[in-house]
């Protein structure tokens, strides 16, 4: 908009401008004194943990009864952190729950006030293939059309569709 104001079409021009403007531009428009900042209304930039939180997405979820919870398709299980690793813990069916998906991607739940963190579970075959038997594929039987089903009645007969299809278009004609 200064650029059209003032006149100016090429690049040197507005090099030499902007030399002049911006000192009158930020005189106009940056903060001043104490009291520009306590009414401003830029903040200092939240902590990386802040922003981790803060832009989270957070989904309801209730503890199925094999104490998991169903979240984008995969099953997880709220754990707590020991020195020694993670260790699952165990809630009744229905319990309501909320998990949280954090910034970074962690999944976090927050159950009963408190925060666990969600363990993916290992997906699991139907059957087993050392114990189990292999599971026998059903054969499927032709279809075979009703006595009464219209395809098999006179009206669609070979001598009948022979003779539809030899006449000629009468009256068809414009």
């Amino acid at each position: 908009m200064e650029f059209t104001r003032h006149g100016i079409a090429s690049m040197e021009e507005a090099n030499a401008f902007l030399w002049d403007y911006l000192p009158r531009f930020n005189a106009q428009f940056s903060l001043k004194d104490e009291k520009d900042l306590d009414t401003s209304t830029f903040l200092e930039a939240p902590e990386e943990q802040d922003i981790n939180a803060i832009l989270a997405v957070v989904s309801r979820r209730v503890i199925d009864g094999g104490n998991s919870i169903k979240y984008h398709n995969a099953y997880y299980q709220p754990c707590f952190q020991y020195s020694n690793g993670l260790r699952p813990r165990l809630f009744m069916k229905g319990t309501k729950a909320l998990v949280i998906r954090a910034f970074d991607g962690t999944l976090l739940a927050s159950i009963k006030e408190e925060t666990y963190i969600l363990r993916e579970v290992e997906k699991r075959s139907s059957h087993s293939k050392e114990f189990d038997p292999q599971p026998i594929p059903k054969q499927r039987k032709p279809y075979k059309p009703a006595p009464d089903h219209p395809w098999k009645t006179r009206f669609l007969s070979p001598r009948v569709l022979e003779t539809h299809i030899a006449e000629s278009p009468k009256g068809y004609e414009l």
